[in-house]
């Protein structure tokens, strides 16, 4: 178990969550830690922690991996219909904004 705590894996997640636990913690007194910010893109490194993990060979996870694919891939669709949703109503409701607020933004 302590080898695993030394590992560059778990150092890497413990970097990652560390930032999230030092704001909750030192909320209160109002403490400003922007180099903490920086740690958050460690975050990202879960991602590829996960790729690794099903382009390995697990074995009867396998299984697993073969079900999140296919997840992936039937809801496609309804992930496209939701951006393209999101973009149509960003195109009406800015063009909407734009009509509204016309007039001159510098008055002289």
């Amino acid at each position: 178990f302590c080898a695993f705590l030394r590992s560059p894996a778990a150092l890497c997640d413990l970097a990652t969550v560390l930032p999230f636990w030092a704001e909750v913690l030192f909320e209160e007194s109002h403490a400003n830690f922007p180099w903490l910010r920086m740690f958050r893109l460690l975050r990202v490194s879960r991602v590829f922690k996960l790729f690794r993990l099903l382009n390995s060979d697990l074995g009867s996870l396998n299984d697993v991996q073969n079900l999140l694919q296919t997840v992936v891939k039937q809801a496609l669709p309804a992930a496209a219909m939701t951006i393209l949703l999101v973009l149509a109503a960003l195109l009406v409701f800015s063009s909407l904004m734009y009509t509204v607020e016309r007039g001159s933004w510098y008055p002289h």
